[in-house]
């Protein structure tokens, strides 16, 4: 059955509508019964960052052995103030307490207390001192801790996971796009990080002054990634393809096509 129906504009032409439709499914030539899995690649467009040199960096250069030995002198040092002086002193006190009742006087406890102090302080300072002495050989002897507290690293964005673990890094998406729809319903925590742009944004200045200079990476399909690279090349882009999303999507075909000429037409819609 064919309807046409005629809209008569009062500014300027005429538009002629017409709509094609079947009463009976059995002789529609449009067959939606056919189940095909379809894979959306999705990929993140970002420069390579470059992080700035961390002074914490010093904790992954010494080695075991002298990690051992650092440990051991706060081991040293517990078990010094906690056994060997209180049993010295304890022992010693004894003695003089003897020694008074012998000559008839007493000796003060605050003798002893200071003196036990006055150990402690001792110990303390030649087990610093040692600690110190070994982080300057340590710097006389290699360059490691200079060149880690200087070094750089670059950090290449390759998957979705990276973006969730960097906050400091500002995904950019395409408003109401299927990318948006599938990082969205497993990474519900990217979505109040997502900072929405157009279609038509993605080849602006803006934007590629912000993927360059700024913590932002694009997020998009791989096809309009590869637009993006193509139309501003003479950046260093870094281009992810880690991240594939299998779907299961159905597409409009003849009814009459057999079931192997369809399996052979949905190769061109992968």
């Amino acid at each position: 059955q064919v309807t046409s129906v005629v809209v008569y504009s009062q500014t300027s032409a005429d538009v002629i509508l017409k709509l094609f439709a079947y009463r009976d499914i059995k002789d529609s030539p449009i067959d939606f019964g056919e189940f095909f899995t379809s894979r959306n690649r999705l990929s993140i467009l970002s420069v390579p960052i470059v992080s700035r040199g961390n002074i914490l960096n010093i904790f992954y250069v010494f080695a075991n052995s002298m990690w051992t030995l650092i440990l051991m002198a706060f081991v040293m040092n517990s078990f010094i103030n906690s056994v060997v002086i209180k049993d010295y002193w304890n022992r010693l006190g004894v003695v003089f307490d003897y020694f008074g009742v012998l000559v008839g006087q007493s000796i003060d406890n605050m003798i002893f207390a200071a003196n036990i102090y006055i150990f402690q302080i001792h110990i303390n300072i030649s087990i610093g001192f040692w600690l110190i002495t070994t982080f300057v050989l340590r710097l006389m002897f290699t360059s490691d801790i200079e060149a880690s507290i200087s070094a750089k690293r670059t950090l290449y964005l390759d998957s979705i996971e990276q973006l969730v673990e960097r906050p400091d890094i500002v995904p950019l998406i395409k408003a109401q796009s299927n990318a948006y729809y599938m990082i969205a319903k497993e990474y519900k925590s990217l979505t109040n990080r997502f900072v929405f742009i157009s279609h038509s944004d993605m080849f602006s200045a803006n934007v590629i002054r912000k993927l360059v200079e700024e913590s932002h990476a694009l997020v998009a399909s791989e096809q309009s990634v590869r637009q993006v690279m193509s139309y501003h090349n003479r950046y260093p882009w870094h281009l992810c393809q880690n991240s594939i999303y299998p779907q299961i999507v159905t597409f409009p075909m003849r009814y009459s096509l057999k079931s192997q000429l369809k399996h052979k037409l949905n190769r061109f819609y992968r």
